[in-house]
């Protein structure tokens, strides 16, 4: 796959990720019960992006869909696209279901994290089994030395931070449109990154978080993302559930 087109790995980690919290009850032994697959297959959300926290929300839908879908040996690849993923157009990724093991993403997309041409695919990890409360997975967590990152403008170039992670929560009752109260896994998940000047060491770190909840037999049915905004003075707001399901 495209994991062997990344960047060449940073000096060291971040020192961002928490430590992971004990482990609990497990919610399901197999992650692929949270993550059905099928030919055609189409999940419906309604969206709501609140561009500030004074901004009045703006509604959207978009629609998932599952292609070129196939099993071997316990292992089910498929092409997921997004008609408007977040409000923001179209993506698709590559969706990789293993029985008893992980539930995986790479988008299509290639990431550069450090500026400097050489974009890589991330492989993020959704859920893995057991499921189980307090369960951490650690996606990313590098420190890039060599960028094209100028923050404080001193001509010099600075360090770069990133750290992906996200935790199993819990079962919680989600209340969806049409079809009343559906109990389902949350997950939150973690994108931190940390810039830091070349200038006098000073630090400035930018988050996002995203919860997501799954339910057995129907995927992910509601997701809740925080991003800075542009100005990275206050955060935009991303709303998805989901309204219509076909095709599986």
């Amino acid at each position: 796959g495209g994991d062997s087109s990344a960047p060449p790995p940073p000096a060291s980690t971040t020192g961002l990720v928490p430590a992971a919290p004990a482990l609990g009850a497990v919610l399901y032994s197999d992650a692929a019960a949270l993550r059905p697959a099928a030919n055609g297959a189409t999940w419906t959300y309604a969206g709501t992006k609140t561009a500030c926290s004074t901004c009045a929300p703006t509604s959207y839908t978009t629609t998932t869909t599952q292609s070129a879908v196939s099993t071997s040996a316990g292992t089910t690849t498929a092409t997921e696209t997004d008609s408007n993923s977040t409000d923001s157009g179209p993506e698709s990724t590559t969706l990789t279901i293993v029985s008893g093991g992980t539930v995986s993403q790479v988008p299509t997309t290639p990431v550069d994290y450090t500026g400097k041409g050489l974009p890589g695919y991330l492989r993020l990890t959704e859920l893995r089994s057991p499921v189980q409360v307090g369960d951490q997975i650690v996606t990313l967590d590098q420190r890039y030395t060599d960028t094209a990152i100028d923050y404080d403008r001193d001509g010099k170039t600075d360090t770069l931070d990133v750290a992906i992670y996200s935790r199993v929560i819990g079962q919680e009752s989600v209340t969806l449109p049409g079809r009343g109260a559906v109990t389902a896994v949350r997950l939150d998940l973690w994108l931190v990154e940390r810039v830091i000047n070349s200038s006098n060491g000073a630090a400035t770190t930018f988050q996002s978080t995203a919860t997501a909840w799954y339910a057995p037999g129907l995927g992910p049915i509601k997701q809740i993302v925080v991003n800075p905004n542009d100005s990275a003075t206050d955060n935009e707001t991303i709303v998805e559930q989901l309204t219509a399901t076909s095709g599986f």
